[in-house]
């Protein structure tokens, strides 16, 4: 069912959280519940002087190692300046790690390619089975399940995981940042880390066996995890900025756009199925960030979440890669959700 149809409409007063998150709550001045819970963590930029400490233990207890890090890149604005920042500002060794899905755009592979190769960095890319990935998009699709990017998220934990194994690397260095990222409401999406949910999906869709699909194994080396962009005054056009002049970095379109697939899913299935448009997300993370107003959030949400022509191609895309009948995925889209 849509999951807002038993509540009056209202969106923060604050930031721009409305009831598309079915467990939101307001005061009596129309502030949201992100926002307390923003402001009680103490959400801010972290120490620049504990990063660098940080980056010094990682020089010292890598010494013996080709590598320092490894680093997760998909050839969107995050990763990339990560990339870029690591390496010319922090002066660590990264090893580059890219999970191929089968969906990647076309500037996402040449940011991508471009980044490793001004760099002089060594890429690593580990390569989904497209017929078994395939498979288990579409179990999810026919299972209802609401996080669709799950089997992408899990899988790309799971092969750090495993490429820190290979290469016996301590540490990761991650794009997240709570400048976009801080808020993300419980109910659209599920624990990334919760194989068994794949594994039960994938079963009831007649998927008994897991040829190349990586998982997260608890027996497998223990990771640290950094995430050097909280620990900077990190903005993303400031960030595509410094991209662009450093190389031939190409813009892609809405965040996480670099992927086809995310794309489609974030700004079509998610606000036409479920009535979520992910953009409050990231918009409220910013204006609690304050890199940007309500009233400009505001504006942004007024203009169209997807281009009518890219719509058309990139649905007419999704749909033949993924063996999808048209008219079976529109009665999908038109589907009541229970969750």
């Amino acid at each position: 069912m849509d999951i807002t149809m038993f509540r009056e409409y209202q969106v923060c007063s604050k930031c721009v959280m409305d009831t598309s998150d079915p467990s939101i709550e307001f005061d009596e001045n129309g502030i949201c519940s992100h926002c307390h819970w923003y402001e009680q963590r103490g959400i801010k930029q972290k120490s620049f002087a504990d990063l660098i400490s940080k980056v010094e233990d990682i020089k010292l207890n890598q010494k013996n190692s080709n590598y320092d890090v490894i680093l997760g890149l998909s050839g969107g604005v995050d990763s990339s300046f990560l990339l870029y920042y690591c390496v010319v500002k922090l002066n660590l060794r990264p090893l580059v790690v890219h999970c191929d899905n089968g969906w990647n755009s076309e500037a996402a592979i040449h940011n991508i390619e471009l980044l490793v190769k001004k760099l002089n960095l060594d890429l690593y890319t580990y390569i989904i089975d497209w017929e078994e990935f395939r498979e288990l998009q579409r179990a999810f699709f026919y299972s209802d399940n609401i996080d669709l990017e799950m089997v992408t998220d899990h899988a790309m934990n799971a092969i750090q995981q495993i490429v820190c194994e290979k290469f016996k690397i301590k540490y990761s260095v991650s794009g997240q940042n709570y400048q976009s990222e801080s808020i993300l409401p419980r109910d659209w999406v599920h624990d990334k880390m919760d194989f068994s949910l794949i594994q039960k999906t994938a079963f009831n869709y007649g998927i008994n066996d897991f040829k190349t699909y990586p998982y997260i194994n608890k027996k497998l080396i223990d990771i640290e995890f950094i995430s050097p962009l909280n620990h900077i005054d990190y903005n993303k056009e400031d960030a595509k900025k410094i991209l662009n002049k450093f190389c031939d970095w190409k813009e892609y379109g809405g965040k996480h756009s670099e992927s086809i697939f995310t794309k489609f899913y974030q700004n079509y299935i998610l606000p036409t199925k479920y009535n979520i448009d992910k953009r409050r997300a990231h918009l409220s993370s910013m204006i609690k960030a304050k890199q940007i107003t309500r009233n400009e959030a505001l504006q942004i949400l007024e203009k169209p979440i997807y281009d009518e022509v890219e719509l058309i191609n990139d649905k007419k895309y999704v749909l033949k890669k993924l063996r999808l009948d048209e008219k079976w995925f529109n009665e999908y889209i038109k589907k009541e959700y229970d969750s």
